[in-house]
């Protein structure tokens, strides 16, 4: 069976086609970071065969959560919500391009992201500080599964964000910027306690 030159150039070009349409279906269209279903196809690929290696095999796993997304739809519109997902998802990706690290980004729900990262690459949680989202870092080890990974980072946050609430300074609050009043609140209590003795 002869088959032409063109035959063959128009099969190249059918396959380079295809190729960048499967890595459009890999990627998140908000962010054009890697998506959920990119990131199950890893783990239950290329990642599990990688720690299933040797003992001494592990990934830096990084957990964001954004703050307040709901309250930035809510109060400034979607489209803003939209700008500061995107806003992240550039942030998340300039830091792995600055450190020259082998990882990748995923966004993984409405308001958030996950970052992998090969070990020889690790990079300081506190690279990616930012007000933000808060974040936590956990290494996965060969004996782990990425699904308890993934409950341990989740708890991480969840308590960052409890030390977050507790340690909150009254500076919005009236009684901070008015100091003057708490002398006034006070000495309005001693009135009532005194008119209350007197009854």
């Amino acid at each position: 069976m002869n088959i032409s030159l063109d035959y063959i150039r128009a099969l190249e070009k059918e396959i380079v086609i295809l190729k960048k349409e499967i890595e459009k279906l890999k990627k998140d269209q908000l962010t054009d970071v890697y998506n959920r279903h990119y990131l199950d196809e890893l783990v239950n690929g290329e990642y599990k065969k990688y720690l299933e290696n040797s003992d001494n095999c592990y990934y830096h796993v990084y957990l964001i959560d954004l703050v307040d997304l709901h309250k930035v739809n809510r109060t400034e519109g979607y489209e803003i919500g939209d700008m500061y997902i995107k806003e992240v998802a550039t942030f998340l990706k300039n830091i792995i391009y600055e450190h020259n690290a082998d990882g990748k980004v995923f966004r993984i729900g409405g308001d958030e992201f996950l970052v992998i990262i090969n070990p020889s690459d690790y990079i300081s949680i506190e690279a990616f500080a930012n007000v933000k989202f808060d974040i936590a870092y956990r290494k996965w080890k060969k004996n782990m599964s990425f699904t308890d990974v993934m409950r341990l980072l989740d708890k991480d946050i969840v308590k960052q964000k409890a030390a977050k609430q507790r340690s909150i300074r009254c500076d919005k609050c009236i009684v901070y910027e008015h100091p003057e009043i708490v002398d006034k609140v006070l000495d309005e209590i001693e009135e009532i306690e005194e008119s209350e003795k007197r009854r």
